[in-house]
């Protein structure tokens, strides 16, 4: 036989049934078009092949949470109750397994339910001729897979009885959870508790967690054949959030009506009405209502306060939504990795109908209008699909823009934020094709804007643009500004604004004498080509350059350092988990030939020098990657005061991916110290350099190290210069310096930022001294001297510019005296 019906079961909803083969024994194939169970379930397809005993069942569908499968066996045995034998029951990332008989109208066992750091049962039971199901779970470090979504419970447990009733379910459960994290959102405590019989029953719900920004709730839910009332409280950032009154929902036909609610948010309210069902369809009506809200749903990153409507309908079918909005935005802002846009006044009038939506918005700054849109987005073509993104990028658009204000109430919001534009800006354009690759008529001009590298701290002002728009493309014709005090770069190229392509570009400049790097760690003049490119894969920053000037401070990375805190882990597991993902910025990368004859300066860790150098960037623009090397042409090292010439400089420069960079250090300098030359090498890396000391004529290391530090020989230094002498040894070979440098221990105990001692001078009567000496900022530096004999000495150190600094000394003996210090970096 072969047998083919459809139909509607009461209880199942639609469904089509399939049998083929031999009457006793078919293969039957059922599809239930949507069940619903409670979870959704829909599109659910089985497949029952015979056995001598029963059936295989195979069978698989869709859920609100997921997919999910089964497979099994049904065993049909003469005079035997019916056996659902479960092999394996997959939904959210659980499986079920274990055997179900059938008595009477229900059935009896107890499926083994486990799943990543979960496990639990549920027991299926009689209870007055209905089924009664009893389920456990709990949670520890678990994992699960809801609506494609990975989600971790860190503890968590369920307890659930549900008995049903021919006429309504019933239901009682507790639930608790702590460290749950799905995507942005992370509940950090959470309990539901839900009473259900019959139609009538309360649910208490109570969470608190994170999902962009900290949001409490407190809920309760009451059930009646007629009405569920909703009444809660909760906050956002730490602002009060409330229903002004319990919420209404009552039935009508295909779903539920939302009764005129309004909701008392942190900033303003929100009066919503709204029906639930086949369709759903939403009223608002907003009250200078706070739009950091709207980072609970995506990390938009905007603010401002809207007041207006909102009327929304979205077809159950999956055809595309219905509705009007007329919006006024007060002081609306974006906020970047590196600025905020200028506040501005904005009205919007929206509506989307049939296969037409359009916008209109005028953008007011300061009471004064500085721009216009208008677009029209029609057909819009597909029906009944839910990818409402694509077809919406795929419609044909009509568009017209008119801005003539400020760019850094614009650029903002386009969100690049590789670079900041500010300035005064004109814009007029007209926009064809389609949204996602559009084109465009127009220009865009500006006498005086200041475009600024976020990354690479690159600052060109007094930008002259002149630019037009030619299809998708907005084509740079002239670009022209001042980069540092004498410099200039100039160029063209264009952006592409496809935002299928992902807003490709391809701008060449040319640079003169321009400042191209302006970060603490590194500073480049340079002159040379450059071009700026951006595609799939990032952006890339390519140019041969000649460097001017540049300026690689050894030790000082582009930000500092956090500090380690010293914490006690409670509750680890939750502390470790993994941590939310965020939205990740635009990757540039570099590809730099920089060459430079001399005028390299290479300063910091008593490093004061001139180089030439031979370089390649490439990597991160935010962490360069740096091969090459650089051959000193002068400078000077100072170690414990004195002052050392350099007579051998090089540094290479590896790569390796290692940021900041770590050269390899290879330093040779002398200085005549006590009637002998003192020769230091230095070797290692920049970050941990190799210092050794030598001497002609020919010394010990610690007899030349005396006569450094201390100008004298080792046989007449005092017990503590001994002690530091040996702290200083030990620390320059490496070995046993935590132990032996107790002036540094003692340095960092009582929180100064240089401690030494200084050498006895007879011609003023000073014994041996301690010094201890204090940065105020980054200018003022101040030292007290003692020899706890009546002689004290305090000595201020006051820097005006980099090259100018004053000299004070207040002493008990020798008097006072003011020195004016002038040093330039040759």
């Amino acid at each position: 036989f072969r047998i083919e019906a459809r139909g509607r079961s009461s209880r199942y909803g639609p469904l089509e049934l399939q049998l083929q083969g031999p009457i006793d024994k078919p293969d039957i194939d059922v599809r239930l078009l949507g069940p619903g169970f409670g979870i959704g379930l829909a599109g659910v397809q089985a497949r029952l092949t015979p056995l001598p005993d029963g059936w295989t069942l195979s069978a698989n569908g869709r859920t609100t949470y997921g997919p999910a499968t089964m497979r099994g066996r049904l065993i049909t045995r003469p005079g035997q109750p019916l056996v659902i034998d479960i092999a394996e029951l997959n939904a959210v990332g659980l499986t079920a397994t274990g055997p179900l008989t059938q008595t009477g109208s229900a059935f009896t066992g107890m499926l083994a339910v486990i799943g990543p750091g979960i496990n639990g049962a549920v027991r299926l039971t009689p209870y007055q001729n209905v089924q009664r199901m009893e389920a456990t779970l709990t949670a520890r470090n678990g994992r699960l897979q809801i609506a494609g979504q990975p989600t971790s419970i860190a503890r968590g447990t369920l307890a659930a009885t549900l008995i049903l009733y021919n006429e309504a379910p019933a239901i009682t459960a507790r639930a608790s959870v702590s460290g749950v994290q799905r995507g942005r959102l992370e509940i950090e405590t959470g309990t539901g508790n839900v009473e259900y019989r019959a139609g009538t029953g309360t649910a208490v719900l109570a969470a608190r967690g994170e999902q962009g920004v900290p949001f409490s709730f407190d809920g309760k839910i009451g059930f009646d054949p007629r009405r569920i009332t909703v009444a809660g409280s909760g906050s956002v950032e730490r602002e009060n959030i409330r229903l002004a009154a319990p919420a209404v929902f009552e039935p009508v036909a295909g779903g539920w009506r939302l009764q005129p609610t309004t909701l008392q948010l942190p900033q303003g309210s929100a009066r919503l009405t709204g029906t639930f069902g086949n369709d759903t369809a939403i009223n608002a009506r907003l009250d200078s209502v706070g739009l950091s809200l709207l980072n609970i749903l995506y990390p938009l990153e905007i603010d401002g306060r809207a007041t207006g409507t909102i009327d929304l309908v979205v077809p159950a079918s999956g055809a595309l939504p219905r509705g009007r909005a007329k919006l006024q935005i007060a002081r609306l802002t974006r906020s970047g990795l590196a600025s905020v846009s200028i506040p501005v006044d904005v009205g919007i009038s929206a509506a989307i109908e049939g296969q037409a939506a359009a916008l209109g918005a005028v953008i007011q700054r300061r009471g004064r209008v500085v721009g216009r849109l208008q677009a029209q987005l029609r057909p819009i073509p597909g029906e009944n699909s839910d990818a409402w993104v694509e077809r919406l990028l795929a419609a044909p658009l009509t568009a017209q823009l008119r801005f003539n204000g400020p760019a850094g109430a614009l650029w903002p919001l386009i969100g690049i934020e590789a670079f900041d534009i500010r300035g005064p800006l004109a814009i007029s354009a007209d926009f064809g094709g389609k949204l996602g690759e559009p084109t465009v008529r127009g220009v865009m001009r500006s006498q005086d804007l200041r475009f600024e590298s976020t990354q690479l701290g690159t600052v060109v002002e007094n930008v002259q643009l002149d630019s037009r728009f030619a299809g998708s493309r907005l084509e740079l014709t002239s670009f022209a500004g001042k980069a540092g005090e004498n410099g200039r770069v100039a160029g063209s190229g264009y952006i592409d604004l496809s935002v299928l392509r992902g807003f490709p570009m391809d701008i060449r400049l040319q640079a003169t004498n321009a400042q191209l790097l302006r970060r603490d760690d590194l500073r480049a003049t340079a002159t040379g080509p450059i071009r700026i490119t951006n595609g799939p894969n990032g952006g890339l920053i390519a140019g041969d350059l000649r460097i001017d000037r540049a300026r690689f401070r050894i030790g000082r990375p582009a930000v500092e350092a956090v500090p380690e805190l010293a914490v006690t882990e409670r509750n680890a597991a939750l502390v470790r988990r993994e941590a939310p993902a965020a939205a990740k910025p635009a990757v540039w990368r570099l590809d730099i030939d920089a060459d430079a004859d001399n005028k390299v300066v290479v300063d910091g860790m008593g490093l004061a020098s001139e180089w030439q150098a031979n370089l390649k960037l490439t990597g991160r623009a935010d962490a360069p990657n740096i091969v090459g090397r650089a051959e000193l042409i002068r400078g000077s090292y100072e170690f414990a005061g004195r002052r050392f010439e350099l007579t051998r400089g090089l540094l290479r420069f590896t790569g390796g991916g290692s940021y900041p960079p770590d050269p390899i250090v290879d330093i040779a300098a002398e200085a005549r110290v006590e009637g002998l030359t003192a020769t230091l090498r230095i070797g290692g890396t920049a970050q941990q350099p190799e210092i050794s000391f030598g001497s002609v004529p020919a010394l010990p290391e610690d007899e030349v190290l005396s006569r450094v530090l201390f100008g004298t020989s080792i046989t007449d230094l005092s017990a503590p210069e001994a002690l530091q002498l040996a702290g200083a040894v030990a620390s320059l070979r490496g070995g046993g310096s935590a132990n032996l440098d107790v002036f540094n221990v003692l340095r960092k105990g009582i929180g100064v930022d240089r401690l030494r001692i200084l050498p006895g001078n007879t011609t003023t009567g000073r014994g041996a001294s301690v010094a201890a000496g204090e940065y105020f900022g980054d200018r003022v530096y101040v030292e007290v001297a003692t020899d706890a004999q009546g002689y004290t000495a305090t000595q201020i150190e006051v820097e005006l510019t980099r090259s100018l600094s004053i000299l004070s000394q207040v002493a008990t003996q020798g008097g006072t005296s003011v020195n004016l210090r002038w040093s330039r970096d040759y």
